[in-house]
């Protein structure tokens, strides 16, 4: 099933021609088959699947799955995937445990910001904003001048 939704051919190309994970990584990250999985597959249902191809002989093609998947992966909320990172070190294939150091590295807290915004004499003010603890962090400033 998702040997039909990853361009196996392109992305194995770069396994080939790989020099570093990252380069790897980069390539698979910019790849629309690889972000179709990450957009149409939940993260459980990627999770499941990544483990069962961790478990099959590492074939080419295999090998291409397993790295696809775990770069759709690090694209999931932080939250949802920080486990199945710090896990990687136990599937034992080469360049996961890179992977693993690329997202922690490219992780960023989730901090959402709700912003509320007034036009009022010729300026755009923020009214107010209200992080994810709930929490008024600023209000009646001017953010924008209108010309």
């Amino acid at each position: 099933m998702i040997e039909n939704i990853l361009d196996i051919d392109l992305l194995s190309q770069y396994l080939i021609i790989s020099n570093t994970p990252y380069f790897l990584f980069k390539k698979f990250s910019n790849d629309d088959s690889v972000m179709h999985l990450e957009s149409n597959f939940s993260t459980k249902e990627l999770s499941k699947i990544f483990d069962e191809y961790t478990k099959k002989e590492k074939t080419g093609e295999n090998m291409v799955i397993i790295y696809a998947i775990i770069t759709a992966l690090s694209f999931k909320p932080y939250s949802e995937v920080e486990g199945i990172f710090k896990e990687i070190d136990k599937k034992n294939i080469k360049w996961l445990n890179y992977f693993k150091d690329i997202f922690f590295s490219k992780s960023v807290s989730e901090n959402i910001l709700k912003h509320k915004y007034k036009y009022k004499n010729g300026q755009l003010y923020q009214n107010k904003s209200i992080n994810s603890n709930g929490r008024h962090i600023i209000n009646n400033k001017p953010s924008i001048k209108t010309i």
